[in-house]
């Protein structure tokens, strides 16, 4: 055998062994789509936790700048308003001409809303007890007095697959505070 003889079967060779792997198998294909498929969904999952602990938060950070904003209108216009929760909903109240509390804005910033689905909050006032049911109707939980004070709460908000729970504090002299808790505080 001569060595061109050799070359020419060396060539025969590779062509023949890349004919034979010329793209991928029909199960190699389905192999990788499977793996792309699983971490598709595990990303799509991760996403879809974070958008709930993220509306949590907007929805917290909307009601504690809206109580900051309750209390100013309170100092502003000299008037005794007050915030009042059925657990998914909120609403802003004061005390009309007779003397009842009534709704305070039927638009604009305190107007009465609703939380999205799956969310909750809970009002925990130390000084005033739940008023009794016939009266319970308008009766706010928490007071924005027209001197810049207001009724000590802790404000508790979770919603269904969040991950976090947070909490908006308010002291006598006004100061309003949004903080997420930990596990051992929940």
């Amino acid at each position: 055998m001569t060595a061109l003889q050799r070359q020419v079967g060396k060539r025969s060779q590779c062509k023949s062994t890349r004919s034979q792997q010329q793209g991928f198998t029909l199960i190699e294909i389905i192999v990788v789509v499977l793996i792309i498929g699983v971490i598709a969904s595990f990303a799509v999952l991760s996403i879809a936790d974070r958008a709930q602990d993220d509306r949590l938060e907007n929805e917290v950070r909307r009601l504690t700048e809206l109580i900051r904003l309750g209390s100013d209108e309170a100092i502003l216009l000299g008037i005794e308003l007050g915030m009042r929760s059925d657990g998914e909903s909120y609403e802003f109240v004061m005390i009309g001409e007779e003397g009842a509390w009534r709704g305070y804005e039927t638009s604009g910033p305190l107007r009465p809303r609703k939380l999205p689905g799956g969310m909750k909050l809970e009002i925990v006032t130390e000084e005033f007890a739940a008023p009794a049911a016939e009266e319970a109707e308008l009766i706010p939980n928490i007071l924005f007095l027209s001197s810049g004070e207001l009724t000590p709460f802790k404000i508790r908000f979770s919603a269904e697959g969040a991950t976090k729970v947070y909490q908006i504090t308010g002291i006598l002299t006004g100061k309003v505070e949004m903080a997420t808790l930990g596990e051992d505080e929940i």
